[in-house]
């Protein structure tokens, strides 16, 4: 090869580098720069998006466990027996004495002790007198009863030495008072 077909091979692979070598740099270089950058914001989005959806379910999670233990709350407040309405479950207790031909006698003078905020626990005595099976009875609608009587102590005695005679059954427990909300602690409404 001569000096001048050299030449000319340089200057045509020269010219054909050249535009490839400024393609690389000006259009491919900032491309891939471009692209790199992309790729980390969307890395540095998708860990974010993983941390709010982790966020997100701890939320959920708290919001069900909320919802269950208001759902616990409700249930629990029902088994207290307003203020005021004392009588009611008195009344309660006879009507059950009536419908199981069982003769009643309640003691217990209302006052009680504060256990917790607008909660007090009141000392209940109940006398029944009658039938075995009928006091039995009695006693599982008195369980079944909305309210909660917790009985600490039963005492049971015949009154004569009689195998079918009547018999005499003491319950000793405690029943919850839940005053008023709405009123300060130890207030009454006004009736």
């Amino acid at each position: 090869m001569n000096y001048q077909n050299k030449k000319r091979f340089f200057i045509n692979a020269g010219l054909i580098i050249i535009p490839f070598v400024l393609i690389i740099l000006f259009i491919i270089y900032p491309t891939i720069r471009e692209i790199m950058a992309m790729n980390t914001e969307i890395i540095q989005e998708r860990k974010e998006l993983e941390e709010k959806l982790a966020r997100g379910l701890n939320i959920n999670k708290i919001n069900d466990a909320l919802q269950e233990i208001e759902g616990v709350i409700k249930k629990l407040d029902g088994i207290f027996i307003k203020q005021n309405q004392e009588l009611e479950f008195i009344t309660q207790l006879e009507n059950i004495a009536a419908a199981r031909g069982v003769s009643l006698n309640i003691n217990s003078d209302f006052n009680g002790q504060k256990i917790a905020e607008r909660i007090q626990q009141i000392s209940l005595q109940v006398n029944v007198s009658g039938d075995y099976m009928n006091i039995l009875k009695f006693l599982q609608e008195v369980e079944s009863l909305p309210n909660y009587y917790n009985i600490n102590l039963i005492v049971a005695s015949t009154k004569q030495p009689v195998a079918n005679g009547p018999m005499f059954m003491q319950l000793i427990g405690q029943i919850y008072l839940q005053e008023n909300a709405n009123l300060p602690a130890g207030k009454q409404v006004p009736k």
